[in-house]
């Protein structure tokens, strides 16, 4: 795939299973799975998920690799989609409502053993469903969320754009149930969208690795959650300039982490066309 078609793609989501990097490409009704082969970012295409004949996926939100499929959320369709690693599909949730399994705007996706839960992107929900995709509960939050992910224990970490440090990273239990909150070394921001944050886990090493989407800041932490390290990304602003509330540079759009600890780094641009062109790096912790 060359650098012009990587750039006319819309990367929309991505996480790293051990040397694979499950990229999804919103092109056409169409998603790829590609594999890292070599330097970052040269992948090629091992499998391909939804059509236009088919399964058509219309606008992807999130995703979500587990040992049961691949789940990738659309919130054109209200609904979760279950495939299988030939792309195959295995079961789909989901309808425009708020009530059980019904969304407004299905967003972020994370699986924990047979657990899956996904987050809305316009209202503080989550729903929780099992891996065949049965609905089991929702529950509510205290602000928009940003991103969601599991520890290698169960426990769900939940990001959300706020003002108070206390409520911007909170851990619950798998049932829904609060349990904590985490202290993050950057405190103050201008507002909550400015608040926004990715997470991943390196449960290899367990560590948490925190990006702060508008502020170019990385931040490792280990299992008693202390700082180990925080850096930038090079070729990005130290803290992004907003105009009519959109940055005006690249800001860090995800990341994910392998086995060998490499984390990896989605950047690019936020507009407000759904058609978004991004590119990858990546940086070696």
């Amino acid at each position: 795939m060359s650098d012009g078609q990587r750039r006319a793609s819309s990367v929309l989501g991505e996480r790293v299973v051990d040397s694979m990097i499950c990229i999804i490409y919103s092109f056409l009704f169409h998603a790829f799975v590609l594999q890292h082969s070599g330097s970052f970012p040269v992948v090629e295409e091992v499998s391909s998920i939804g059509d236009a004949r088919g399964h058509a996926l219309l606008s992807i939100a999130g995703i979500a690799v587990g040992p049961s499929g691949v789940y990738v959320t659309d919130n054109l369709q209200y609904s979760i989609f279950r495939f299988g690693s030939d792309g195959s599909l295995l079961g789909r949730q989901g309808r425009r409502g708020s009530g059980p399994a019904e969304f407004r705007s299905p967003h972020g996706i994370a699986i924990w053993r047979d657990t899956v839960v996904v987050f809305e992107r316009s209202i503080p929900k989550i729903s929780i469903f099992d891996t065949e995709l049965r609905y089991v509960k929702s529950f509510n939050t205290s602000s928009l969320l940003t991103d969601i992910e599991f520890d290698a224990d169960g426990h769900l970490y939940i990001a959300c754009f706020t003002m108070d440090e206390r409520e911007r990273l909170v851990v619950y239990d798998v049932h829904g149930k609060k349990i904590k909150h985490v202290t993050l070394r950057q405190k103050k921001f201008s507002s909550a969208l400015a608040s926004a944050l990715r997470i991943c886990f390196d449960n290899k090493r367990n560590r948490l690795i925190v990006a702060s989407v508008f502020a170019n800041v990385i931040e490792v932490y280990d299992k008693s959650r202390k700082l180990i390290t925080a850096f930038s990304v090079p070729g990005l602003r130290e803290r992004a300039e907003l105009k009519n509330g959109l940055p005006t540079d690249d800001v860090l759009k995800d990341i994910a982490v392998n086995s060998k600890g490499e984390i990896f780094v989605l950047r690019g641009e936020v507009t407000p066309e759904s058609q978004d062109s991004f590119y990858g790096v990546l940086v070696e912790c």
